[in-house]
Parts: C-alpha cells; sequence; structure tokens
C-alpha cells in the first residue's frame, strides 16, 4: 500500500494548488451569465424598442464561452489527477500480486494467502478513494463558500464613534461624491436643512437629486465634505441609531412574504411580549398613508398573507405599506426619494397631504418630480448638473424666473399665469 503513497501524494498536491483559483473562476463566470440574463429580462422592453436582441445574445453568448473556458480548465485538472489516483491505486495491488508471486513460486506462501493479501489491499483502497473523490467536491463547495463569505470583507462603510448628536440639524458641507472613480456626480454641494421644515429637491433625471438624498439619509458617505446631524457625522453613528434619527423611502419597495402585520411591525423593532397590543398603532400608520380602505376589505386583515404565493398587492399598495413602515420608524428626519412616483397623480396628492399631517414636526426632504410637491414645501432646491443652482421658496424662485421659474411654467404650460402668481 505504502507503494502508491508517492503517486498519490504527488499527483494530490498537483491538483489543489491549482482547483481553487480554477474553480473560483469558473463560479464567477456562472455570476455573470446570471447577471447578463437578468438583464436582458429586466430589460425585455428596452432590448425590442432599441432591437438590441442581437447584441444581448452576443454578450450572452460570450458569457456562455467563457464559462465553458473555466469549465474545461477544471475539468482538464480532474482529467489529469483522477487517472493519477487510479494508477496509484494499481501500485499496490500491482505490488502485492508481484510480491505474492515470487513468495509462492518460492513456497514461502500459499495461493490463499495471496489472494487474501490482494483483496486486503482492495479494501484498504476504497476507504481511501472516498476521501480523495471528496476532495473535489470540496474544492466545489470552497469556491461557492469563499464567494459568500467574501461580502463579509468589504470594508464597512462607516467607524462608529460612539458620539451622540446634540440636535436634529442635518448639514451638508462641501460634499463630493462619486460612484465611479475620478467621476464626481455631486461637486461641492452646501446645505442647511432647518428642523421641522420641508425641503423639497426637484430638477431633471440624472441631475444628482437622489444621490444627494441618499447621502442625507446615511445610505452613502460622502467622498469629501461631511454630512453632520447634531454636529455628529452620519457616518460616526451606528446603523441602529442612524436609522432612528434618519430614514429613506424610496421609488424601489419590497413586500415579505407574510403577514401584512409582519409587513409593518418590522419597523418597530419590538419584543414578541410587546406585539399583542400593536394593532392600533398599525392601522394608524395605514391610515396615515391612505392605505386604510384597502387594507380593511383584505380576506383577513393584518393576518392576510401578502408576498410571493399570498395575496398580491398592487405596486400603489406596496408603496403604501413601505410608507406606513416609515411613519412607524418615526425618525426625526425623513428623505423620500419619488415615494410617490408609481401611484396615480390624485392619489399622490392625496398621500402627499395625509403624509404632511403625519409627518408634521418633523424634517422632511421630498425628491419628486411632481411639482406640486414642491409648491407645498417650505422651501425647494434646484439640483443641477450635481450642484445646488437654487433654494428658496416656491413663490420666491419664481419671481426670480430662473430655473425652477422654467420648470414651473413647463408643467403648468402658462408661462404668463405662473409669473402673475
Amino acid at each position: 500500500l505504502i507503494a502508491g503513497v508517492p503517486v498519490l501524494w504527488a499527483g494530490t498536491r498537483w491538483y489543489l494548488r491549482r482547483a481553487k483559483p480554477a474553480y473560483l473562476a469558473e463560479s464567477a463566470t456562472y455570476g455573470v451569465i446570471n447577471a447578463e440574463l437578468a438583464e436582458t429580462v429586466d430589460g425585455a422592453r428596452t432590448v425590442e424598442a432599441l432591437r438590441l436582441e442581437q447584441r444581448r445574445i452576443a454578450a450572452t453568448d460570450r458569457a456562455i464561452a467563457s464559462s465553458y473556458a473555466a469549465e474545461r480548465r477544471t475539468l482538464f485538472l480532474r482529467t489529469v489527477w483522477f487517472p493519477s489516483v487510479e494508477f496509484g491505486y494499481v501500485v499496490p495491488t500491482f505490488a502485492t500480486l508481484l510480491v505474492g508471486g515470487w513468495l509462492h513460486s518460492r513456497g514461502e506462501v500459499s495461493l490463499g494467502q495471496v489472494t487474501a493479501a490482494t483483496l486486503y489491499v482492495q479494501q484498504l483502497i476504497d476507504p481511501v478513494d472516498r476521501l480523495i473523490s471528496w476532495l473535489d467536491e470540496l474544492q466545489v463547495a470552497g469556491a461557492s463558500l469563499a464567494r459568500l463569505l467574501g461580502v463579509a470583507h468589504v470594508p464597512d462603510d462607516r467607524t462608529p464613534s460612539g458620539r451622540h448628536p446634540s440636535g436634529k440639524g442635518i448639514e451638508a458641507s462641501d460634499v463630493r461624491f462619486s460612484y465611479v472613480d475620478d467621476r464626481d456626480v455631486l461637486h461641492g454641494v452646501d446645505l442647511r436643512l432647518r428642523v421641522g421644515e420641508r425641503l423639497a429637491m426637484v430638477g431633471p433625471s440624472g441631475a444628482g437629486k437622489s444621490t444627494l438624498g441618499r447621502l442625507l439619509a446615511g445610505i452613502h458617505p460622502p467622498r469629501t465634505g461631511t454630512v453632520t446631524v447634531g454636529d455628529v457625522e452620519l457616518s460616526e453613528l451606528a446603523l441602529d441609531e442612524l436609522r432612528t434619527r434618519v430614514a429613506l423611502v424610496t421609488q424601489e419597495h419590497h413586500v415579505f412574504v407574510g403577514t401584512l402585520r409582519d409587513n409593518l411591525v418590522m419597523a418597530l423593532d419590538l419584543a414578541p411580549a410587546a406585539m399583542a397590543g400593536v394593532d392600533p398603532q398599525l392601522w394608524e400608520a395605514l391610515d396615515a398613508v391612505d392605505a386604510m380602505d384597502w387594507a380593511q376589505e383584505l380576506p383577513d386583515g393584518l393576518d392576510t398573507r401578502v408576498g410571493s404565493g399570498g395575496h398580491a398587492l398592487t405596486d400603489a399598495q406596496a408603496q403604501q405599506v413601505a410608507l406606513a413602515r416609515l411613519v412607524l420608524a418615526n425618525p426625526h428626519t425623513l428623505v423620500l426619494d419619488e415615494a410617490t412616483s408609481l401611484i396615480d397623480p390624485r392619489s399622490a396628492r392625496r398621500l402627499e397631504r395625509s403624509l404632511a399631517r403625519v409627518l408634521h414636526g418633523r424634517t422632511v426632504v421630498a425628491i419628486a418630480h411632481r411639482l406640486f410637491s414642491a409648491h407645498d414645501a417650505d422651501r425647494v432646491a434646484v439640483v443641477e448638473d450635481g450642484v445646488i443652482t437654487e433654494i428658496g421658496t416656491h413663490d420666491e424662485l419664481v419671481r426670480a424666473d430662473g430655473s425652477y421659474a422654467a420648470l414651473w411654467a413647463s408643467w403648468h404650460g402658462h408661462p404668463a399665469d405662473v409669473v402673475g402668481a
């Protein structure tokens, strides 16, 4: 048996030194294929409208070709390693037969003893073969696990300092931010939010409104400059504390599998024992976002199962659930990033008014493409090309006859009437 060890050791060592990077590369190509397919499916209408079918097919073909090459690499490793292992199994069997035959020819052992020795060697080889076959499976599993554990090695974007804000005011000072190195999307933004005010941010698509909103909510730290609450940078606050002070609701929303109650109480962070008397608070939150009517009509009320496989909510209803979570979370500053964009204008107007009642006394930053939100705000900030070009009340900006006045006139279609207002 020992005669086969050098062959097994050499072949396995050669394989293990090359298997890990090869399987990691193979797993990465699977991710690329999934991403290409997901993008094609999600953007199917755009692909059809712009006649990009052949381009998307070519991109998917390239991803498959890359995956094929990676799989050929791992296949090559196996086709070299497995035969070497099998040869390592043959060596002790051959040696046993050779030595046994020589001893039998000399009359020192019987034929039965040679046969028994050969069978024993075969039985010892079987567990070794199982162990070595597991090595290949462990390489595949290790590559998959490495991709998961790699998320834990992503650098944290915040380092809690233990400081606690002394107030509720939020201020951005000389803020710059980029998603890609050397390509800033915000260029030295300065903004001070007054406690309790409602600030509307308007501007063309791609101007940086949503990015600035995410920085004000502490989702991203600025590349340079500071965003502070009560003189403490948002990046210094632990996430649990940050979300009790600032919260963000975007046009993206998600309904989790479970009851409607489950989808709401997650914003309260309550112990199971405290859930019993929470229903009135949930109904108040739903009422605040104009969701009371349809919620009461659900088959089992708050106990109705929603999400995948449950009662289907419309996009508008799902967004109202997200807004109700925001009401329940009760932070002192709220950032609404086009939070009513999926609701029809009449419902959105009604929802904005009901939210105004609930959000009274809180600082609100509303990012919207419907200008009635700006009209109702205490101040309006116009964001263009990554900078705030105008800020003031609705009336002040209309009288200034700048970018905001042009947006307002375009929205109404009556420039003269707007100026007169």
